[in-house]
């Protein structure tokens, strides 16, 4: 290789080096600016939702759900200014709530962080702190009047809502600020039949778990779109 050769490809190496770093920087601006974007608009966001809570509060439980409330108080926003009379199937379901709040509420070791959370995804039915396992339990509350033989409640906690409660375990936890504490799932079933004032609980503690949620969904939709394949 003679010298000029040499120096043809030294100055190839020195543009190519060049033209990397170029890319790099780019790259970690374009990055900046989006993160930068995101802040702003869910800053937006947040300051539009706050907005419609205090302006128009009937439309915003309407769209966002029931806020959640902290301590020992049950919120279900039944007796708020503006809000329609619920069917006799939503007052069974907050009746069923209520019921599973007072009987978590009372249970050895266990502190009710947060009820009815609007979680984007979905709406968590309760969350508590089981002190005796320090994990942090997300509970799926099911009423219905009567036990089905053939299809039990629990089975309506399907692959679907198993996988929205997943991710909403993830922003809750985000939320107040513990995305490393351990978390369960619990189903719990009520059974409230006609002209019955105490009804029946069943609590059904890690019903299924976090990575069970979300590969569990992902093989649902995959054997159903292989059966639609087939179907064709």
């Amino acid at each position: 290789m003679t010298r000029r050769d040499e120096k043809t490809a030294v100055k190839t190496d020195d543009a190519s080096r060049k033209v990397g770093v170029l890319r790099a920087a780019v790259r970690n601006i374009g990055r900046g600016v989006s993160r930068a974007v995101g802040e702003r608009v869910d800053a937006v966001a947040w300051a539009a939702k706050e907005a419609l809570k205090l302006v128009a509060p009937g439309l915003w439980r309407r769209w966002f759900g029931r806020p959640f409330g902290q301590g020992t108080t049950f919120e279900d926003f039944s007796d708020a200014p503006n809000r329609p009379t619920p069917n006799p199937k939503d007052k069974l379901g907050l009746d069923g709530e209520r019921f599973a709040f007072e009987y978590v509420r009372d249970l050895p070791g266990a502190r009710v962080i947060a009820c009815n959370v609007d979680a984007v995804c979905c709406e968590i039915d309760l969350v508590y702190l089981d002190r005796k396992t320090r994990e942090l339990v997300f509970v799926e509350v099911k009423t219905r009047r009567r036990e089905h033989p053939d299809y039990p409640t629990l089975n309506a906690v399907d692959a679907r809502r198993r996988k929205k409660l997943a991710r909403a375990s993830d922003v809750f936890a985000a939320r107040i600020g513990e995305e490393r504490r351990r978390r369960r799932f619990d189903v719990i079933v009520v059974i409230w039949p006609f002209f019955t004032e105490r009804p029946t609980l069943t609590h059904h503690r890690g019903a299924f778990g976090y990575v069970d949620a979300v590969v569990g969904y992902r093989g649902c939709v995959r054997g159903r779109r292989g059966r639609q394949k087939r179907d064709r």
